[in-house]
Order: structure tokens, then C-alpha cells, then sequence
């Protein structure tokens, strides 16, 4: 019977270990942060944005670590329904939004130049509002 005892504890100490375990690798940066893409133009011919996208980056990655560490508010997946998760997980939302703004910039912009743009070209392409096809009809325009 004692046999039976322990290892029962054993088993009950082991879930519980394990538990915590996951829960500290969940929420550990190199797990829970958002990464930075390796599908961005870190030469976009303006810098304030790649700045701007780095900076939204720590920002969510610092507002999602500091509402499990100070609130226990798991804003990626809220277990709780209240007042307080509500507005942390539509504030981390606003900030993952601004990440995908300036991600999907700078990802328009590396596929740009893979296609042979240039800063400058990049610049009147966006400036202008152009499709792909329209600024190479103008480009080609040009050039005769």
C-alpha cells in the first residue's frame, strides 16, 4: 500500500512539474515573442520605417510579457472574460496590426527590388500609386 502511495505522489509531483515547466517555456521570450521577419527590405528607402517596425515589435513583445508577468493575462489566448483581459487583448491586437503594416511594407519592398526596383523607383512607385504593370509601362516609355 505505501509502494502505491508514493508512486501516486510521484506521478501527482511529475504533472505538476511538468506543468509549470510548460507554462515558464510558454511564456518565455524565445518562445512567446513575436520574431522579427526575415522577409523584410532592412534597405527600404526610407529607414524611419524600418525603425518604426522594430520599434512596434519590442513594443508588442514587451505589452504581451508584461500582462502575463504583472496581470497573469495571456493576451494571445485569454482564458478569463473580463473588463481588464478585453482591453489587453484588443491593445495587443492594435499593436500586432501596426507590426503586419510595416511588415507588409517592407515585404512589398524586397519583392519590388527582387523584380529590379531601386530605392528611388520604390519611392515613385509608391508615391504615385502605381500597379506593377503601369510603372513599367512608364518606365519603358521613358527609356524610348
Amino acid at each position: 500500500m505505501k509502494k502505491i502511495l508514493l508512486f501516486i505522489l510521484a506521478v501527482i509531483v511529475l504533472m505538476f512539474a511538468y506543468s509549470e515547466y510548460k507554462e515558464h517555456q510558454r511564456f518565455h521570450p524565445n518562445n512567446a515573442n513575436i520574431p522579427v521577419s526575415n522577409t523584410i527590405d532592412l534597405n527600404y528607402h526610407n529607414p524611419e520605417i524600418v525603425s518604426n517596425y522594430y520599434n512596434a515589435l519590442e513594443a508588442a513583445n514587451n505589452f504581451m510579457q508584461m500582462q502575463w508577468s504583472a496581470n497573469q493575462i495571456d493576451v494571445r489566448s485569454p482564458e478569463k472574460v473580463n473588463e481588464e483581459t478585453t482591453y489587453a487583448v484588443l491593445e495587443y491586437g492594435k499593436k500586432v496590426a501596426i507590426i503586419n503594416l510595416y511588415k507588409a511594407i517592407l515585404e512589398r519592398s524586397k519583392g519590388l527590388k527582387a523584380d529590379g526596383l531601386t530605392n528611388d523607383d520604390i519611392k515613385i512607385f509608391e508615391t504615385k500609386g502605381l500597379s506593377i504593370e503601369d510603372y513599367k509601362k512608364v518606365e519603358l516609355a521613358l527609356k524610348q
